[in-house]
């Protein structure tokens, strides 16, 4: 996928490139610090295999997006502050995964309502090893399959 950098609402939406791990790094370390571990080598590996969106509030990091070459969004995290604005939106529709491999335990909130609001649909629920996952499709692939 190649997308032009485009603003919308005073926010810069663009492809995140090996330049903005840092500040990546710094976002999800405060944000999903309970949740979650990014790492560098895991971050360069979806630049170079995957998808990733960030926005920008002038040069602040506000939210970013990854989707893998399976059509499979990774990972989507929108700042405290600047949820309710259709951000996260944005980027999914940008980034168009096909499936939602959504972690309902997250300190963040569950982002399931979320998903289901934007158009996805659970196809299995409570996977993983932790039972916290939930799958989900776009639901104009539901109908067609």
């Amino acid at each position: 996928m190649s997308f032009e950098t485009f603003e919308k609402d005073g926010l810069i939406y663009r492809k995140i490139t090996e330049d903005d791990i840092p500040k990546i790094l710094a976002f999800t370390d405060i944000f999903l610090r309970r949740d979650y571990l990014v790492r560098k080598p895991e971050l360069i590996v979806k630049i170079k295999i995957g998808e990733m969106i960030g926005v920008f509030d002038k040069k602040k990091l506000i939210a970013w997006g990854s989707m893998g070459k399976n059509k499979k969004l990774w990972n989507l995290l929108v700042h405290p502050k600047y949820r309710g604005k259709k951000i996260g939106e944005n980027i999914v529709m940008k980034l168009k995964p096909d499936y939602i491999r959504s972690k309902m335990d997250q300190s963040t909130g569950d982002p399931t309502k979320f998903y289901e609001k934007i158009g996805y649909k659970i196809i299995q629920e409570k996977i993983g090893r932790k039972k916290n996952i939930n799958l989900m499709i776009k639901e104009d692939l539901l109908e067609k399959n």
